[in-house]
């Protein structure tokens, strides 16, 4: 039983009312052809992480940061990983997922102290600065640019997860 001290409830619909999806959507490409849906979702999960970073109080050994969706199919691996990596932690490196880093770097799971993981919380506020416009709004590409950009040096961890989609699917990728 989870017992969070502080937590954040927001519709998405709420969410959706508020939020210049346009400023992104004119300005990027369509690039999966889903008329912007997946250019939205990627605010969306972008903003969510931003805000979770506003909650944080106090200081913590490192921060583990994870995607809901995500399904671990090895949780002794997820564990191992967690360790090893808690234990290795420097001011500016920032641990994730060696596979399906997709062109940049897999943001799915990240693990760093509170400098790095602060970056990561808040890239949606390098988007129009490292994003060229007319490309796709690309996650992988945008982490791998936002760490650049801060000097952050990224370290693979050994870990498989798959997404869980909406209808129970897991998607291998």
């Amino acid at each position: 039983k989870s017992n969070p001290d502080h937590h954040l409830t927001e519709p998405q619909e709420e969410f959706d009312k508020t939020f210049n999806f346009e400023q992104y959507t004119n300005r990027y490409s369509d690039c999966w052809n889903t008329e912007h849906e997946n250019t939205r979702n990627l605010l969306r999960q972008l903003s969510s992480l931003q805000k979770v970073h506003s909650l944080l109080k106090g200081e913590y050994d490192f921060y583990l940061l994870s995607r809901l969706d995500l399904f671990y199919k090895d949780n002794s691996q997820l564990i191992k990983s967690i360790v090893d990596v808690s234990n290795h932690l420097q001011d500016n490196i920032l641990y994730t997922p060696r596979w399906n880093p997709s062109g940049g770097l897999n943001d799915r799971i990240a693990i760093g102290n509170k400098f790095t993981t602060s970056i990561y919380c808040n890239r949606i506020n390098e988007i129009i600065d490292l994003m060229p416009k007319r490309h796709c709004l690309h996650s992988e590409t945008l982490l791998f640019r936002t760490s650049e950009k801060h000097c952050i040096i990224n370290k693979t961890f050994n870990f498989y997860a798959a997404r869980t989609r909406a209808d129970g699917r897991l998607d291998p990728n």
